[in-house]
């Protein structure tokens, strides 16, 4: 199981959702649960990004929503949400 580092910049963009959308709440919470298990679960659609995002990773959260991330050690730095 891996630790998941939530950056300011995370948490407010994860309120912000939350606050428009219960259900998204719920999916969000799933997806963060399912990222401390397996962050490559095939349900999370986990990909490599390139280019001038080299080195951070994304996995898919809802229709419009997709989460960037960085590995560090056993750690997995959430930094990004995007929507």
């Amino acid at each position: 199981m891996r630790q998941l580092v939530l950056t300011p910049k995370f948490r407010r963009a994860y309120q912000k959702l939350a606050k428009r959308d219960r259900v998204l709440q719920e999916r969000l919470d799933d997806v963060l649960g399912q990222m401390q298990a397996d962050v490559f679960a095939p349900a999370l659609g986990t990909h490599k990004l390139g280019g001038t995002l080299l080195g951070l990773w994304r996995v898919h959260v809802a229709t419009t929503v997709e989460w960037s991330f960085r590995w560090r050690s056993m750690k997995i730095a959430v930094a990004k949400s995007s929507c």
